[in-house]
């Protein structure tokens, strides 16, 4: 188990510093290089990391991927638990965590949506335009 100081110390001396220079550099390509505003990641990228990053990123969006069903599945297991939400099969995939379940219809849902996501907005730089351009779509007001 993780505890908060030594996770708040990582996130403000690693992690926060880090994805400051990040995107201080796309920014800082995006004024020399306006044009590649689709692929700003990659040709931002040194050429020597170009590959160790590209397979980090290729791992680093199965994670968000995978957590982004979990996250679903156990939100929508809550609802039902509270009765905010209709019936859906679970299943519980686990006999030793009480809280790993999946559900074969909000899966089909998902897989749906992404589909349609996908097909709507012809393909990944589009859908990434479209955050740059609309950033009320990515954010949060709390």
């Amino acid at each position: 188990m993780f505890l908060p100081p030594p996770l708040q110390l990582a996130y403000s001396a690693i992690v926060y510093p880090s994805m400051i220079l990040a995107y201080a550099g796309q920014a800082a390509f995006l004024i020399k290089n306006p044009s590649m505003l689709s692929t700003t990641f990659y040709s931002s990228t040194p050429e020597p990391l170009f590959w160790p990053m590209f397979i980090v990123a290729t791992l680093s969006a199965i994670v968000a991927s995978q957590a982004l069903i979990s996250a679903s599945f156990s939100i929508i297991r809550q609802s039902i638990a509270l009765g905010c939400f209709p019936r859906v099969t679970m299943k519980h995939t686990s006999e030793k965590y009480e809280g790993q379940v999946y559900s074969p219809e909000v899966n089909y849902f998902l897989m749906i949506v992404c589909i349609l996501i996908t097909i709507g907005f012809e393909g990944g730089p589009q859908i990434g335009q479209a955050f740059g351009e609309h950033p009320s779509i990515c954010s949060c007001d709390f």
